[in-house]
């Protein structure tokens, strides 16, 4: 399905926020924050004329609504997506998402680690993960950040590397199975490697070493979303 999606203005919120609200309590995913649906349904008309706020939805052919996506503070703030039960696995959820960030160039997001529909959404939209966290509910979430797609023309930064991509600094190292980046502060103390092997049985996957966790819930939630593309 190509879907038709566009950025709601504060006129057409007023109008159309009751029907929009309804579509997203019904077809939201449990894996979403309370916190986030509430701010949604606090959105006042005026609040999307702030920068890194706006409601984006995606219709049928037939003018209904299939997917409506929700974002505030680029995603920092708040950030949800519902998709209609019988639209899934079409890529609404990615152009959804992939609307918001072309909007601003920039989307950040945490999203449940038990949630590979829509990690994969994420995925597929361009964001890519960046740590690992505690959600609100205390359960492991990915936090994922938006990285454009590399430019077409070939354009590069002064060393070579393509500017949407760059390199880790210093302070940074990059695993290559995942493509992750990990802050210096995020490495294991004491070794000159960032990441080992999959957490022992009984080990807390968000624990003392975050960088290695994050390398290995990548891989696992990586390999067993893409079939639940949203």
């Amino acid at each position: 399905m190509s879907a038709n999606v566009r950025l709601l203005t504060p006129e057409d919120w007023a109008k159309e926020r009751f029907l929009l609200l309804r579509f997203v309590r019904r077809h939201l995913d449990r894996h979403f924050a309370e916190t986030d649906w509430r701010r949604l349904v606090a959105l006042r008309p005026d609040a999307l004329a702030a920068p890194g706020t706006a409601v984006a939805v995606a219709r049928t052919a037939g003018g209904m609504a299939a997917g409506v996506a929700y974002a505030s503070g680029f995603g920092e703030d708040a950030l949800v997506f519902a998709v209609h039960p019988a639209l899934l696995s079409r890529g609404i959820g990615q152009a959804l998402l992939g609307r918001l960030a072309a909007e601003w160039g920039r989307l950040s997001c945490r999203v449940a680690a038990d949630n590979p529909a829509g990690l994969a959404a994420c995925f597929a939209a361009g964001l890519v993960a960046v740590g690992l966290e505690r959600g609100p509910a205390g359960k492991p979430a990915l936090r994922l950040q938006y990285r454009p797609e590399p430019d077409p023309t070939g354009a590069s930064g002064e060393n070579g590397e393509d500017a949407a991509h760059p390199a880790p600094t210093t302070a940074e190292s990059r695993d290559a199975a995942t493509g992750v980046i990990i802050p210096a502060e995020a490495r294991s103390a004491g070794n000159g490697s960032s990441f080992r092997g999959e957490p022992a049985d009984g080990e807390d996957p968000v624990g003392a070493e975050p960088a290695s966790s994050c390398s290995w819930a990548v891989r696992r939630i990586a390999a067993s979303s893409v079939p639940n593309r949203r």
